[in-house]
């Protein structure tokens, strides 16, 4: 569910960006014009509505890892991630983080990505 100041975190293991980017942001659509969500969003999400902003959910494939800070620290606000205690039982290479939404975990979801947390994280403020 939305929730300002948290993020959502998943780990998972892929060969390439372009293998994340397909199961987790490629949305297609029917021959009607009818969105079909990713199978992220299938896997973890009601998918008869928009789970959350798209506008903040960010990706990528890093240098595997099994420490949780070193996995989110490159991306947007990674480094104020409240992570510390978080606990990995095997190495990963790739990251989803939907911002400002506090997913509640479901047992039973056969993914190739594992929900790690929801934390808390500070957004910088910049003034212009």
């Amino acid at each position: 569910m939305e929730h300002e100041g948290f993020v959502s975190i998943w780990l998972g293991n892929f060969v390439a960006l372009n293998d994340l980017m397909e199961y987790a942001a490629d949305d297609t659509f029917d021959e009607d014009g009818n969105n079909i969500p990713s199978r992220f969003a299938s896997d973890f999400f009601d998918v008869e509505k928009q789970a959350f902003d798209p506008d903040f959910f960010e990706l990528g494939v890093c240098e595997p890892s099994d420490s949780l800070l070193e996995l989110v620290n490159e991306f947007s606000y990674g480094d104020s991630f409240v992570v510390e205690g978080i606990k990995l039982k095997k190495t990963y290479n790739a990251v989803i983080l939907v911002y400002d939404f506090k997913y509640v975990s479901k047992s039973g979801i056969n993914a190739p990505v594992d929900f790690i947390a929801a934390v808390p994280y500070k957004k910088d403020v910049m003034d212009f």
